[in-house]
């Protein structure tokens, strides 16, 4: 800490009064206090300024400035009877970061917001309400979003998203804040991923996804966002699969799968957590041995195409026995025992030559054991992981250079030497924007969790995450650094 000459600071305040000019107004001072080599308090730099009635010094009217402790400016305005009115500017280093109007202590009229020299946003605002054109922007001066609000500040009308080149990435309609009509998202080539139908914020009607070059790969039909039916495709256009609901209650589907030729490969109904039936066929159409799973107990071979790739126990529709998984050359690929739908035991590994690869013991504390579900045919839970997981706009190493760039170590954890590491969680919708931040560890304090939340949600928007080709919410857990330097 000797390359830092912070003395100790407190909260104490020394507020020192100029009412000399017999004015309506006088000037109010506050400085930060610091502790001298003395050890005795003394004022440091001047951390407000602002103007009060005279009559009532706890009443703010006229202008106000606000300083960190390198004299930067970090605030500057007006007020009129302790409501803020006419132009306001934040700073950040010595840096615009903010600005605009208020009225009657509400954001009202255009605002302006910055990174660093380059916009991040700009819009109305009507009574602290945002409204109409929205725009935002990337850290290269793309434009990130283009969002429309009515009058009573919801979504309404066009939404458009787009990548970090400026490319059009997502785009469709809100009516008063809710989704509805077609969405389309589109790969960085411009072709298609996927195209949704909403009515009132859930799927409905007839949805699409796409292989990369536009040819057509799966369509769902949804009915206030329960899925009915799902048909997946080769990119031949040859049928793949089929996803029926029998039973929007209980929630029973049956799902088939297609071998390229048209015969069938396998079929399986099941529900939101149970195996109720499977059976397999080879490429010819002859059965294979499913073993004697019957009611949820029993054995069960299971086949990816018509190759042996697992062999399971279950009891009471879990998971219990051995368990064992093969390569395609017939080689195991891992194999253990299951207790009640998790790992227990010694588990073991294998590469496809034979050679073992890794020896686990899911009874030891330090493991934690892996459940097997079933995903739900609703499609509107926050996932832990998807197949595509959500991205920050140019991936891991810009995420951090924004965190470098953003975090502002809190005065308290500076002048206290603290360290340490905060873990934020969140998810990114299914549009990619920040949702949801909490801390689940403040291993410093002084402020920097505060501070980690804070930069979170500045954050520009993310990539959003897919799974079944098809956009989804996601969680997403961030460390944040503190190192003093």
């Amino acid at each position: 800490m000797s390359k830092y000459y912070y003395t100790l600071s407190f909260i104490l305040l020394t507020i020192y009064s100029f009412a000399d000019n017999p004015s309506k107004n006088k000037t109010v001072k506050v400085f930060y206090q610091e502790v001298n080599k003395k050890n005795k308090l003394v004022d440091g730099s001047i951390q407000q300024e602002f103007e009060v009635l005279e009559s009532n010094d706890t009443i703010k009217n006229g202008f106000y400035r606000a300083y960190d402790r390198y004299k930067k400016l970090l605030i500057s305005g007006n007020y009129t009877h302790n409501r803020k009115i006419g132009n306001w500017i934040f700073y950040s280093n010595g840096i615009v970061e903010s600005t605009g109007n208020y009225k009657d202590d509400l954001e009202d009229g255009k605002w302006t917001f910055y990174n660093g020299k380059n916009l991040k946003a700009e819009g109305y605002y009507l009574k602290g309400l945002p409204i109409g054109l929205w725009k935002q922007y990337r850290s290269n001066g793309n434009v990130d979003s283009e969002i429309n609000y009515n009058d009573d500040s919801k979504l309404n009308g066009s939404c458009k998203l787009y990548n970090s080149k400026g490319n059009l990435q997502i785009q469709g309609e809100f009516l008063n804040g809710l989704k509805n009509g077609l969405w389309i998202h589109y790969r960085e080539n411009g072709n298609l991923i996927c195209k949704i139908m909403y009515k009132n914020d859930k799927k409905n009607d007839t949805s699409y996804t796409f292989f990369n070059d536009n040819i057509r790969s799966k369509e769902k039909i949804y009915s206030n966002g329960i899925l009915l039916q799902q048909t997946s495709y080769y990119k031949s256009g040859k049928l793949k699969s089929t996803h029926n609901i029998s039973d929007t209650i209980t929630r029973v589907y049956t799902n088939k799968d297609y071998y390229e030729s048209g015969q069938l490969n396998s079929e399986r109904v099941s529900n939101d957590s149970m195996l109720l039936s499977i059976k397999y066929f080879g490429k010819k159409g002859n059965p294979l041995d499913n073993g004697d799973y019957k009611d949820g107990n029993g054995s069960l071979l299971s086949y990816d195409d018509d190759t042996l790739i697992s062999e399971a126990t279950y009891k009471n529709y879990k998971l219990n026995g051995g368990f064992t998984t093969y390569y395609h050359n017939g080689k195991i690929s891992s194999i253990g025992q299951f207790k009640d739908d998790e790992r227990t035991g010694t588990w073991y590994s294998y590469s496809e030559q034979g050679i073992k690869l890794t020896t686990i013991n899911y009874d030891a504390p330090e493991n934690t054991h892996a459940t097997l579900q079933f995903d739900s045919i609703i499609n509107d839970k926050i996932y832990d992981r998807a197949e595509i997981m959500p991205s920050f706009e140019n991936g891991i190493p810009d995420l951090m250079k924004f965190l470098s760039h953003n975090i502002r170590y809190p005065s308290l954890a500076l002048e206290n030497g603290l360290e340490g590491k905060v873990i934020i969680k969140f998810f990114v919708d299914d549009l990619g924007f920040i949702n949801g931040v909490t801390v689940l560890k403040d291993g410093v304090g002084g402020g920097c969790a505060e501070e980690a939340v804070r930069v979170v949600n500045y954050m520009p928007r993310w990539n959003p995450g897919y799974q079944d080709g098809f956009p989804v919410k996601v969680y997403y857990t961030l460390p944040v650094t503190f190192k003093l330097q």
